[in-house]
């Protein structure tokens, strides 16, 4: 059975760095060097750790610090007895303490000793406590034990906790977890043999290498400490405590029994200081291990991440609960896992490269507020590493719910799973499409999926653009730009961004706009607010209101598809999503294929930087790989529709022309679009005289599933059925052949002249970068003729007509 997570001394700064709530060779290093003594206070007054040792000795260190109310000072044991043995020495030492005067005194035990720590308001107490530290570690244990009440209200409380199983129980281990070994009989100390093993544990912790104390506080105070030990008798000596390395990486997954569902993961490593500073990173809220986990669905959350510096190494431990009700399968459960190694790991490597060992240790002992809980962190500082270190070792615990159960297959089947994971997790996810643009001011970056809008239908018409577009409102990132792009034929992402310093490197420049990518298309949160703020957007840009004349087009030529036309949706459709419906489109979207675009700034590694980091976020996220919804075979309208409606603009009528396209007729469709709107073009003329429409405008809608050409005239009620006598007899004449030579050398100019232009901006570059477009030959005259031929027959245009109502 697994308890509630295990509870630390809250004041063991140094074993607990931070509570929140891959046997990775980049996890290892070498054991911290013997450190010199050092002054108590540095350069204007940072106070650090002295360590004074001695052989006959225990350790002793000194912090100076100033405006506690007291002073403090703390006794530490360091053992391999277990947690009966922490208990009951911790219950022991501060009953005795307080008979020889230091009334509150406080025991605190767990996995790999105890501590006893009390204020000292003068430098007499202190010296005192040096002298009652070392009485009450030296005296015996016999029958008439005073403290002998005390030891078995503590063993009692113990024994009520219930016992984890084998492979949490190995996890608890490596972090220093109170428990009590199941395999052994309980001690009674009343008892003559439970009177001598509690004695047996204490002669076996009352010598020089097991004991260290430490004080915190006014200088006088730490003279004072210094001095009592000097004075004091020599200590005898004994073996450091053994603390065992773990001989192997251990998976294992006990049974929740119905409690939550629950993945801690230890790392036993060499540096007690990147295990310190790493569990205080990674404990952060805003965390990305905490935002990768959250990224789930369901959700994890981050329970606690600790730091345990050990005699012999240390341990980083993390803890991650579900959010859900659901089982946890064990696939989902590796990939957690993972993620949960990969960014340890990747702490754990800027830990190690970016901040001194030695100041993450005393940082550890400097931070509490409360005196005595630095005094506690002191004293485990003096025995924390005085063994070398193993190699790095991982251990895995998973409490699953009823279904993998626990015992030996289950574990199998996790660690199976789990090589499987950290081989996909090597493997590229995302398609990669790369250019280097050496010299360039900012690396870009486009990922979308090109699955576009293919699964969109008339109820959902526009889901994918309103999750991108708020994404991309959501999106915050230190120096990185974040666009949305919508198209029919992709839905992504676009991040831009230059080097942040002089220091940061072409590399880092590139994770950093990877993992701003990857954070914004996995891990931001879509609450309500945004959605409802992108969806605003959205409606503003087709329209102050609903137009039921182009809902009508759009659902005429691309029926139940009107998203394959307007990627940005339908007013009815997009009125009507909601949250729910945002992050549904949004881990679908995650799902699809992904392709990857960059423009490299300086080289082709950049490039690999940012899929990296992509594929971080990304990969344990998806299932088995998805494909595009395959194209299917449209059947648009044709004819003629009247819409009376009373949302246009009064007096005002609206009339639409719209023909659909093959495939190959987009060039012809565009230059066709540019003739007709330019001035003195082919629309103007043909609505001049007399005034038939106060607006006409040509637009080419669509993607590889839909294309259409459409024309939108505003007209007067009455005028409106001769402008659309009028523009169809453009198009008969149009179909005949009226396109001239000199038509399309103006077409073709213009169409050069756009792409230049549009190629000075790196979006248009890395939008072709990612399409695959190739350069074409300028349009030819034939090209115009046939399309016109084929499009502009007289049953080919829908024509859709809207009259204000009355």
């Amino acid at each position: 059975m697994r308890r509630a997570p295990a509870t630390l001394p809250a004041h063991a700064a140094l074993i607990v760095a931070t509570l929140a709530g891959a046997g990775c060779q980049l996890l290892g290093g070498a054991p911290p060097p013997p450190e010199p003594p050092r002054p108590a206070a540095g350069p204007a007054g940072a106070s650090r750790v002295e360590l004074r040792r001695a052989a006959d000795r225990p350790t002793l260190s000194l912090v100076a610090r100033l405006g506690d109310p007291a002073s403090a000072m703390a006794l530490a044991v360091a053992h391999d007895l277990g947690g009966e043995a922490s208990v009951a020495l911790a219950a022991l030492l501060e009953a005795r303490l307080r008979a020889a005067g230091f009334a509150e005194a406080a025991g605190a035990p767990h996995g790999l000793g105890l501590s006893v720590s009390v204020l000292v308001p003068e430098p007499g107490d202190a010296a005192r406590f040096v002298e009652a530290a070392a009485r009450v570690l030296r005296a015996p244990v016999g029958a008439g034990e005073p403290a002998l009440g005390a030891v078995t209200r503590a063993l009692r409380g113990l024994r009520a906790r219930s016992q984890p199983g084998s492979a949490a129980a190995a996890v608890d281990a490596c972090s220093g977890e109170l428990d009590a070994a199941p395999d052994t009989p309980p001690l009674e100390p009343s008892s003559p043999r439970g009177v001598a093993r509690l004695e047996a544990w204490r002669a076996r912790v009352a010598n020089a290498s097991s004991v260290a104390l430490a004080a915190v506080g006014a200088p006088a105070v730490l003279g004072a400490a210094a001095d009592a030990l000097s004075r004091d008798e020599p200590w005898p000596a004994g073996p450091a405590p053994d603390d065992p390395w773990p001989s192997r990486d251990q998976i294992g997954v006990d049974a929740a029994a119905g409690r939550a569902q629950r993945i801690s993961v230890a790392f036993r490593l060499a540096d007690p200081g990147v295990a310190l500073e790493a569990a205080r990173r990674l404990a952060a809220p805003s965390s990305e291990l905490a935002l990768r986990l959250g990224a789930f669905e369901p959700g994890w959350r981050l329970e606690r991440a600790v730091g345990t510096a050990r005699p012999r190494g240390a341990c980083l431990r993390l803890d991650a609960r579900a959010s859900g009700a659901e089982r946890v399968t064990t696939a989902r459960a590796a990939a957690v896992i993972g993620v949960i190694e990969r960014e340890a790991a990747e702490v754990a490597r800027r830990t190690a490269s970016a901040a001194s060992n030695d100041w993450a240790l005393d940082d550890s002992v400097l931070r509490p507020s409360d005196p005595r809980e630095a005094a506690v962190g002191a004293a485990w500082r003096g025995l924390a590493a005085q063994r070398p270190a193993g190699p790095p070792r991982e251990l895995v615990s998973f409490e699953a719910a009823a279904g993998p159960g626990g015992g030996a297959a289950a574990s199998a089947a996790l660690t199976q799973a789990l090589d499987r994971e950290r081989a996909a997790a090597r493997a590229p996810v995302v398609e990669r499409r790369v250019r280097v643009e050496a010299g360039q001011g900012e690396l870009w970056a486009l990922i979308a999926s090109p699955c576009g809008t293919g699964r969109e239908s008339s109820d959902d018409a526009g889901a994918g653009a309103l999750v991108i577009r708020a994404l991309a409102r959501a999106a915050a990132a230190p120096g990185v730009v974040i666009e949305p792009w919508v198209t029919a034929d992709g839905l992504g992402l676009l991040a831009h961004a230059a080097r942040r310093d002089p220091e940061e490197t072409p590399a880092e420049q590139a994770r950093r706009v990877g993992g701003a990518l990857g954070r914004a298309l996995t891990a931001l949160r879509l609450d309500g607010a945004e959605v409802v703020r992108a969806r605003a957007d959205l409606l503003d840009q087709l329209g102050a209101a609903a137009n039921p004349g182009r809902s009508l087009v759009l659902e005429s030529l691309a029926p139940d598809h009107p998203s394959w036309l307007e990627p940005r949706g339908t007013w009815r459709a997009l009125s009507e999503a909601g949250a729910d419906e945002a992050r549904a489109r949004r881990r679908q979207l995650v799902a699809e294929p992904l392709r990857l675009a960059v423009l490299a700034s300086v080289d082709g590694a950049q490039a690999d930087a940012v899929a990296t980091a992509l594929d971080g976020w990304v990969g344990p996220l998806r299932g088995p790989a998805e494909t595009c919804p395959a194209a299917t075979a449209l059947t648009p309208r044709r004819g003629q529709l009247t819409v009376d409606s009373s949302v246009d603009d009064a007096g005002a009528a609206t009339a639409w022309l719209a023909v659909s396209l093959g495939p190959d007729e987009l060039p012809a469709a565009r230059a066709t679009a540019w003739l007709m709107n330019r001035p003195g073009g082919w629309l103007e003329q043909a609505l001049r005289a007399p005034a038939l429409a106060s607006a006409a405008r040509a637009t080419v809608l669509g993607g590889a599933r839909a294309r259409a050409l459409v024309l939108e005239l505003t007209t007067a009620p009455a005028g409106a059925a001769d402008a659309v006598a009028q523009v169809r007899g453009l198009f008969e004449r149009l179909a005949r052949g009226a396109a001239t030579a000199a038509d399309a050398r103006l077409a073709a100019r213009e169409e050069a002249r756009v792409r230049a232009a549009e190629a000075l901006d790196p979006r248009r570059r890395i939008v072709d970068l990612w399409r695959g477009a190739s350069a074409r030959g300028p349009l030819e005259l034939g090209e115009l003729h046939r399309f016109h031929a084929r499009a502009f027959t007289a049953d080919a245009p829908l024509v859709v007509t809207v009259k204000p109502r009355g």
